[in-house]
């Protein structure tokens, strides 16, 4: 194993990252990150040595295929000075549990995670992808006491990526050309956001029905429970859409992606409490895009995020101005 440090790092661009948590998560973004040829360094942090140290071997027998350096980091030094730190550390979620039970078990995980982190990565970008997606990144933003924008949650990237290729599917066109927004809680309270949503520039409520909408939406949000009752848990697709992420950070793209961020003062939003709304993602973290919504639909993101409050002042001592 090779000690890291930023003198023997092969280049200057924004490149080392580091993967908190080396589950099956974890090493679905690694995976993405690898065959993408995203980043040059990948440190993968994890309490349980062992079988980090394997995951990381199994890596760097491949490496006549790829040319990033894998590394598992003995203690947090191994991770200074990272640029990117994806958290996917915490329990996983059971079959037919929710997203908000696992609040409170994943919280200590926090707690002992993140003053770590951010003494080590003062610097960082931090993406938060444990469940329950919203409230970890608020704990995180709390914890780390990090600038707005960067911290931020995965949040309902995947569920606009589920609910386009349902709708793809309908249609019989590519993912890529339906423009729908998922916002709000990722999780059982999220919102479709039909009024910005288009495909190959119709507007999609002049494609289908408000019944197949909602059977897409029904699809999206009872995907995560359904894959979890057959396979034991998710990881493939949230791998790939991390990996987007951070390709957005590296290369600067500017792209606009639906991301968990404070929503306190947007659309209505008076309490503190993180959910997904459409964000400009580059170099320098995020920031919020503000987007104009119909009073119906920015009324159901108002109630989610009341809501997601209740839940998180029960156990993240959130509070209200």
């Amino acid at each position: 194993l090779v000690r890291y440090s930023s003198s023997n790092r092969r280049n200057s661009r924004m490149s080392k990252v580091t993967i908190i948590g080396a589950g099956a998560v974890g090493e679905a973004i690694a995976n993405a990150l690898v065959i993408g040829d995203t980043v040059s360094d990948l440190v993968f942090y994890d309490v349980m040595k062992e079988k980090m140290r394997g995951m990381v071997m199994d890596f760097n027998h491949g490496q006549l295929f790829h040319h990033t350096r894998v590394i598992a980091a003995e203690d947090w030094l191994d991770t200074a000075a990272s640029d990117i730190v994806i958290i996917t550390a915490g329990v996983r979620q059971k079959p037919g549990e929710s997203r908000r039970d696992l609040l409170g078990r994943n919280k200590a995980v926090m707690e002992a995670i993140v003053p770590n982190m951010a003494k080590a990565s003062p610097n960082a970008i931090v993406c938060v992808v444990s469940n329950p997606c919203d409230f970890m990144t608020q704990l995180v933003a709390q914890l780390s006491g990090f600038p707005e924008g960067r911290v931020f949650g995965s949040g309902t990237y995947l569920d606009s990526s589920r609910f386009r290729s349902e709708i793809a599917k309908k249609l019989n066109v590519l993912p890529t050309r339906v423009h729908a927004y998922i916002l709000g809680e990722h999780g059982d309270a999220s919102v479709v956001c039909t009024s910005c949503a288009l495909v190959g520039g119709i507007h999609l409520r002049d494609l289908v029905s408000d019944e197949i909408i909602q059977e897409a939406h029904h699809k999206t949000v009872t995907a995560a429970a359904n894959v979890i009752a057959l396979k034991g848990y998710t990881n493939t697709a949230i791998g790939f859409a991390v990996g987007k992420i951070v390709q957005a950070i590296v290369k600067d793209t500017n792209d606009i992606i639906p991301l968990s961020f404070s929503a306190k003062g947007r659309l209505g939003i008076k309490e503190d409490v993180y959910v997904s709304l459409p964000c400009v993602i580059g170099r320098n973290g995020v920031k919020v895009w503000d987007i104009k919504l119909p009073e119906e639909e920015a009324s159901k993101i108002r109630a989610s995020a009341t809501v997601m409050y209740e839940s998180a002042m029960e156990v993240l001592g959130a509070t209200k101005a």
